[in-house]
């Protein structure tokens, strides 16, 4: 939907990366993805979501944080 916004904090920022629906991807299961990009090698990231519904202001509750680390080399690019 439109009027829906994905806010994605990393390590706790205070400034989150608004998403739309138009700025994820298809996944298997029904489910959506977004790639975070120039991302530190061999660095763990704390991430966190909320959905906001920008017509009516709702936010929903913060999810559980997730814990994510990235190689300790570079990959390509596909």
């Amino acid at each position: 939907p439109n009027d829906i916004r994905y806010q994605l904090y990393i390590n706790g920022s205070l400034t989150p990366i608004e998403l739309t629906a138009d700025t994820l991807d298809n996944a298997p299961g029904g489910r959506k993805k977004y790639m975070l990009k120039n991302l530190s090698i061999n660095t763990t990231y704390k991430l966190n979501l909320q959905v906001k519904n920008i017509k009516t202001g709702a936010v929903s509750k913060n999810s559980s944080y997730i814990t994510v680390k990235t190689f300790d080399n570079r990959t390509a690019d596909f």
